[in-house]
């Protein structure tokens, strides 16, 4: 049984397989929502049950990065991801990452920020809640998670079984989150926020600390950390921490003649990835500006038309 959800939903455990859908312009697009920690080769069996559901587009990514070399006959572009290498916490923490990050994890031990995993119970679900609802401009740009309720925040984190939640604590105060989902010797940072007033003690340096060394005692290989390209300062941040920008070939299969022509012309990116990085970048600030002076009535019917 195939479980669907829309994209940006969160009413579904987001550390299970589940198949994403989003609308697009004029066709409807499909993909599994951990393609990036587990494998997801298309059968005929799951293309036929997409188009009976209406789907006209599924796309998946082939995890070059794990030595996967099989070639598919379908089309496909190259999809930058930001990756980690991991063979152990010592050589991460002396060969990949600068003595800038070293000596920010060591200030923010000092400042008085711990980091532990967390229990999904009341106490950090209020803590969370106050972290998305600190402001509605992150990296300069629209925060689309700004303002989630205590209820949606709850379904969101409340069935976790292949993950961990790590909470970096300042003074009893919840000052950031990172969400590790493991999956097939991967794992994948499914969100890492944190209060932008507890910057200055550098709680997201000591929360990646303490995910490599997770990953370390768990045995996964890599880590996986979204796209790479798109965001100058976060981009930056990766990088100083040891990702490096890995293009893995991402394939499309068209399910219907709708499909056929998104492919052809060139529709089938995410909205935020659908220019070239380099052009991406140029247009950045002009996005920037727009998603902060937009009314929020404006994306949220933008959003619920994407849903229908």
């Amino acid at each position: 049984m195939i479980r669907i959800a829309h994209k940006g939903d969160n009413d579904y455990p987001e550390d299970v397989n589940v198949l994403l859908l989003s609308k697009r312009i004029f066709y409807c697009h499909a993909q599994f929502s951990i393609e990036y920690i587990e494998d997801n080769n298309p059968t005929k069996d799951l293309l036929n049950n997409l188009k009976s559901k209406g789907v006209d587009l599924f796309t998946f990514v082939q995890r070059s990065f794990m030595m996967d070399v099989q070639q598919y006959p379908f089309p496909n572009e190259v999809d930058p991801i930001a990756l980690l290498k991991i063979t152990s916490f010592d050589n991460w923490w002396n060969s990949q990452i600068r003595k800038e990050e070293r000596n920010l994890v060591r200030k923010a031990e000092k400042k008085g920020i711990k980091v532990e995993t967390v229990e999904i119970d009341e106490d950090f679900i209020n803590g969370a809640y106050k972290i998305w609802r600190e402001t509605p401009i992150r990296q300069g740009r629209r925060y689309i998670g700004y303002g989630l309720s205590r209820a949606a925040l709850k379904r969101k984190f409340e069935r976790l079984s292949n993950s961990d939640v790590f909470g970096a604590y300042y003074n009893d105060e919840l000052a950031g989150i990172l969400w590790l989902v493991y999956g097939d010797r991967v794992a994948r940072i499914r969100q890492f926020v944190s209060m932008i007033k507890h910057r200055d003690k550098a709680p997201n340096n000591a929360l990646m600390a303490a995910a490599v060394s997770r990953c370390c005692e768990k045995g996964f290989r890599f880590i996986v950390y979204e796209k790479m390209g798109y965001l100058p300062n976060l981009d930056a941040f990766k990088i100083h921490n040891g990702f490096k920008g890995v293009a893995v070939p991402r394939y499309y299969i068209a399910l219907t003649e709708r499909g056929e022509w998104a492919i052809r012309f060139g529709m089938t990116r995410d909205m935020e990835h659908f220019f070239a990085p380099r052009i991406a970048r140029f247009l950045l600030p002009v996005y920037n500006q727009v998603s902060r002076t937009t009314p929020e009535r404006v994306w949220l019917i933008y959003d619920r038309i994407m849903k229908q």
